[in-house]
């Protein structure tokens, strides 16, 4: 195990400094330089007096030209047989990472996705991990087994990512939510401490996030208020979202919450009835920012309209409006797909139509019958 671990930059060097006394002959040295620069010096202590025995500091400058993880042994010695200590200095070098946050529970594993193949992990601090690579892309599933903070690095030519999972305690909801439909709740908060809520991992969520004061006629200071979130899934599943509690100019993390989101499919509709050559208008719940739509993948003889998107309840609700025809009789079933931007699809939902001539009205008066 490492005495000392150190990030740096490629090329960057990082100086260490430590009390020693070359008076006494044990001098530090190299013993393994594990693929590193490193340049050692000693500077003695002021001495106006000219007394024995006045000691000095040590200095390590140490640097890498490359990324990776790297070990430098130092020894303190007067002679081969009189070792004084060792110090193991773990250098792990890269590129500055761009930094990606999750909060989980001891056990959970969380998944990491990034748009690349090529990744390589050069440090795992409290995290076991595994990787995989399709279409270009490389998935990291992480874990960790004990409470607290722990970090994955991986690099790819000049480019680094670090995962930091925290599996602190934290606080648990639990929501339920049908697909494309909110969810909201709110969270105690008070801006006038300093503290706010903020975003850590939105899991693939839509959401928003915002600050209502409570009331304060008298315009009093400190008055708290609420954070008032809501959330979004495009297609069903268990989704994890993530905030944290927090001053934005303190250095560590915050008090935690953990949402775990149950989408559920949405209601399929009921046969919809129409009569020959009549149209039928349908809405259907969407990203209103278009980025994801619906499309219609497989007609079934229905003619289809789209009538564009537009806002629904909320800023994260919107609605696509589409316009159904069809001049023939009988039963019809139409599919829709719900694609991203990539035509990745997130959902689809099927519709049955039936498709029968109006019904023939009889009108009575007296003894006689007729049709109208």
């Amino acid at each position: 195990m490492a005495d000392l671990k150190v990030r740096t930059l490629p090329g960057e060097i990082y100086k260490h400094e430590m009390d020693s006394n070359d008076t006494t002959g044990f001098v530090w040295s190299v013993e393994s330089y594990g693929g590193l620069h490193c340049k050692l010096y000693y500077v003695p202590d002021d001495n106006p007096d000219c007394l024995d025995g006045v000691g000095g500091t040590q200095f390590v400058e140490v640097s890498a030209d490359s990324a990776g993880k790297r070990t430098l042994v130092l020894l303190c010695s007067r002679s081969p047989d009189e070792i004084g200590s060792r110090l193991v200095m773990e250098v792990v070098t890269s590129p500055a990472p761009e930094v990606r946050r999750v909060i989980a529970k001891p056990g959970e594993p969380a998944r990491l996705e990034l748009d690349s193949a090529g990744w390589e992990v050069i440090d795992s601090d409290g995290l076991t991990w595994t990787s995989s690579e399709a279409d270009g892309f490389t998935v990291f599933t992480v874990e960790a087994a004990d409470e607290g903070i722990h970090s994955l690095l991986a690099v790819r030519g000049d480019d680094a990512t670090e995962f930091v999972m925290d599996t602190r305690p934290c606080n648990v909801m639990n929501v339920d939510a049908e697909v494309r439909r909110q969810a909201v709740f709110d969270l105690k908060a008070n801006i006038t401490t300093g503290f706010a809520w903020e975003v850590v991992d939105d899991g693939g969520l839509r959401y928003s996030s915002s600050y209502v004061s409570n009331p304060n006629p008298k315009g009093m200071c400190g008055v708290g208020g609420r954070q008032h979130v809501a959330l979004v899934a495009d297609s069903p599943g268990v989704y994890k979202f993530s905030m944290s509690y927090r001053r934005g100019w303190e250095e560590g993390p915050g008090s935690n919450l953990l949402v775990t989101l149950n989408a559920k499919p949405a209601r399929q509709p009921a046969v919809v009835n129409m009569k020959p050559g009549k149209s039928e208008d349908l809405e259907l719940a969407c990203d209103p920012s278009g980025k994801t739509r619906w499309t219609v993948i497989d007609s079934g003889g229905i003619g289809w309209e789209d009538g564009g998107i537009v806002q629904g309840a909320s800023e994260l609700e919107g609605v696509q409006r589409f316009r159904a025809r069809c001049s023939s009789e009988g039963t019809f079933s139409s599919v829709l797909s719900y694609c991203r931007a990539d035509g990745v699809e997130v959902d689809r939902m099927r519709f049955e139509f039936q498709v029968e001539p109006p019904k023939k009205a009889f009108w009575k008066f007296g003894k006689s019958r007729g049709l109208i």
